[in-house]
């Protein structure tokens, strides 16, 4: 079973830092002329006989579901807004997130044949570019004046969408309505993600006992639950960044914190930024530290003051350039004692926190909109 944590993210060794990038391809159309706004409704393909209900593996309570879509595009396109429509089950399971992928023409037959009615358990399919994305309390994901995502003619979509059952199970019919406009024309310039992390590494909390507090005995339940390579990846994460063990105080009266340096591989233009942590993040910094890997005198391009799950937003930034070479860092802070009072994890026993792909994990992770070269 493979994690989609090595899929998702790249992790560049020769730099000795992380980074991680997908990159849309922009092929300027010659023909199409007309810039009328077409709507696509990208959903499930259970949503005709009432619904998906999440089924995680036995002993888990995420599900990951991949669905592949064909909006059958015959010119290139070019998309300006995204809106996920979230079903409101009453706290009866939680629509962890919902990314939209989008698989280049020379790929759709390989996904066409994948799982029945074109629907499959999966961890993030390989050899696809990250086109949009839902989190809980995000509004549409409306493209700045001037840019937009690129969706060649042929290529098609997977839609994989993370069910949590802590709180139950229900059926699903949410679904992505993505406006375009064609390619040929338009003079927007496309927008591409580049992900910054950092390993949360979060020791249970003075006076907080059980088997899964071993940080060794933790990342193995990890592995059970989505594959030794998501340990793996923990384990690279952590060693790229220098982590050991994230500073804390031990009395658990501040929040835990993590952080990672990484470099630019290319000259980039930074337009938004999106944090994503689970259900412990507390605070949230993003910084630009120019051609000082140390990044004393970085200078703060984010601060949410306040991370909540059920409110994650992108915010818009004046464009901000970056050149390749330069370093950026992100800094996450979380309050294990969280775990205690949501109701999602109160039930859950003691564990050492790890970045993990579960709600009841954590992760630190800036997702950049940027114009520009990503290498």
């Amino acid at each position: 079973m493979g994690s989609p944590l090595s899929r998702r993210f790249k992790i560049v060794a020769a730099l000795g830092v992380l980074t991680a990038s997908c990159v849309l391809p922009f092929t300027p159309a010659s023909s199409a002329t007309a810039h009328s706004v077409s709507l696509t409704k990208v959903s499930i393909p259970e949503s005709a006989t009432g619904g998906y209900v999440p089924s995680p593996p036995a002993g888990a309570t995420d599900d990951y579901r991949c669905t592949f879509f064909d909006p059958k595009f015959t010119s290139d396109q070019i998309m300006t807004k995204a809106v996920y429509t979230a079903q409101n089950h009453a706290g009866k399971f939680e629509v962890h997130h919902a990314i939209l992928y989008l698989v280049a023409k020379s790929q759709v037959s390989q996904y066409q044949n994948a799982g029945v009615k074109h629907a499959w358990s999966c961890f993030s399919p390989s050899g696809v570019a990250w086109l949009t994305s839902w989190a809980p309390g995000r509004n549409a994901d409306i493209a700045p004046t001037g840019y937009g995502m690129s969706i060649p003619a042929g290529s098609a979509f997977v839609l994989e969408t993370h069910y949590n059952t802590l709180a139950g199970k229900a059926r699903d019919n949410s679904y992505f309505t993505l406006s375009t406009i064609p390619n040929a024309g338009s003079g927007l310039t496309p927008l591409n993600y580049n992900l910054v992390l950092a390993p949360p590494d979060l020791p249970c909390p003075a006076g907080e006992k059980g088997a899964l507090c071993d940080k060794s005995a933790s990342l193995l339940d990890l592995a059970k639950r989505f594959g030794a390579s998501a340990v793996g990846f923990t384990a690279g994460l952590e060693a790229q960044c220098s982590h050991s063990t994230a500073a804390y105080d031990p009395n658990w009266q501040t929040a835990t914190s993590t952080s990672c340096i990484s470099q630019i591989s290319g000259t980039e233009t930074i337009h938004r930024i999106a944090a994503h942590m689970h259900m412990l993040g507390k605070t949230f910094t993003f910084e630009l530290c120019g051609a000082d890997r140390s990044c004393t005198k970085s200078t703060k391009a984010l601060f949410v003051a306040s991370y909540s799950f059920d409110n994650q937003q992108a915010y818009t930034i004046p464009a901000t350039t970056v050149n390749a070479g330069s370093y950026v860092k992100v800094t996450c802070s979380f309050d294990p004692l969280l775990r205690r009072f949501n109701p999602q994890t109160k039930n859950l026993p003691n564990r050492y926190i790890t970045w993990g792909d579960g709600s009841s994990d954590e992760m630190c992770l800036a997702i950049l909109g940027v114009s520009g070269g990503i290498s």
